[in-house]
């Protein structure tokens, strides 16, 4: 099984893309996480509960993303929103996240203006859901995705924002194709105001644990 990538840490270089072999996950879980393991660290040192905001597209990985938390088995369809309970993770060492009662909204172009800015504003850590293989093979739905990123853009303010590009597994080259999708966002000026990107594989357990701790630890 090929590991989750990681890309994090943008501003220490635009210019450098980490690939994450499975010698160095450590390391990189010390390098990488930095600027998402000190926002959440700061939220924890204030004894707060975390606003987490589930944005993306149709069949991106919101609703398995949210299974996964909850231990719940609901299945992804066409809905308005599900209301989410807060939700308490445990880590190795006695950390604790408290995830704020929440929202998984569907996919639908619809719900970007009743819901995305409401849950950028009310949450401090947003991420976004789409898929990477559909992204580089479907001009329509990259630029669906773009609209919807142009969105968070004009709202998101000083808040923290990470991609989770999911399907992974259907990309025949995970690291080039990963290349070619920051290629896109940095044309578009998207790639500044991101602070975390994940490759990841949604129906693999192993890669969302990975992906839960990078986010939260």
């Amino acid at each position: 099984m090929e590991d989750l990538i990681i890309i994090q840490d943008w501003q220490m270089s635009e210019a450098i893309l980490w690939f994450v072999p499975i010698i160095a996950w450590g390391i990189l879980g010390a390098i990488g996480g930095a600027l998402i393991g000190g926002l959440i660290g700061s939220i924890w040192d204030k004894g707060n509960k975390i606003g987490m905001a589930v944005l993306g597209m149709k069949q991106s990985g919101k609703t398995t993303w949210y299974n996964h938390l909850t231990g719940d088995n609901r299945t992804s369809q066409t809905f308005d929103h599900v209301d989410i309970k807060e939700i308490s993770l445990k880590f190795p060492g006695g950390k604790e996240a408290i995830i704020k009662e929440g929202k998984d909204i569907g996919g639908d172009e619809g719900n970007v203006s009743v819901y995305y800015r409401e849950m950028i504003e009310n949450n401090e850590v947003v991420l976004f859901f789409f898929n990477a293989y559909d992204y580089l093979n479907d001009i329509k739905y990259q630029r669906e995705v773009n609209g919807r990123l142009d969105y968070i853009k004009r709202h998101l303010g000083d808040r923290m924002l990470s991609y989770i590009m999911t399907y992974a597994d259907k990309l025949p080259d995970r690291n080039g194709s990963l290349n070619e999708v920051l290629n896109v966002l940095k044309e578009r000026d998207f790639f500044k105001m991101q602070k975390g990107y994940f490759l990841v594989n949604a129906t693999d357990k192993n890669e969302l644990e990975k992906l839960t701790t990078e986010i939260f630890k």
